[in-house]
This record gives C-alpha cells, structure tokens and sequence, in this order.
C-alpha cells in the first residue's frame, strides 16, 4: 500500500543527494524532497556535507508540497526544540 505524503507528518528518510543548498531525503519509496539548508537546524549551517552523508538516516517533517511539480519540502529543525537561552 502507497502512502501519499501529508504536511505535518513525520517520516523517517534516507539522505540520497547533497547539494550546496540542501540535501534529497527518501522520506516515501520513490519520492525525495528537498532538506533545504535553512532547515536542518536551528543556527547557521554553513555546509550541509558537514551535517550529513549519503546514506544516512534523518527524521524530517514533510512542511511543503507542490503537487502540480511533484516538489516537497522538509525540515528537521521543525523536530528539533529551539533553544531560548
């Protein structure tokens, strides 16, 4: 049975491309979304290689979806309590 992704859900992915602005999680099988570098923490992430390789494991919130293009956007920071110090 095929899930079709929802906002607001939680899923557990796997990192499968790295690029300067963000990473492509196998969050369903089949279909990718973008961990966009704003999104991986909160704080500045100055290189997401640093963070991440192909191949891990990451929990991400599906925050964004543009069926008409099949994108979707993701965040771990949305998971992640900030920090109020």
């Amino acid at each position: 049975m095929l899930s079709k992704p929802k906002i607001g859900e939680v899923y557990k992915g796997r990192v499968k491309v790295i690029k300067d602005y963000g990473a492509f999680i196998e969050f369903l099988p089949n279909i990718d979304g973008l961990l966009h570098i704003s999104e991986v923490m909160w704080g500045r992430v100055d290189d997401i290689r640093q963070v991440f390789d192909i191949g891990d494991e990451v929990e991400v919130k599906l925050i964004d979806v543009d069926d008409s293009r099949k994108r979707y956007g993701l965040s771990r920071k949305a998971l992640i309590p900030k920090d109020n110090r």
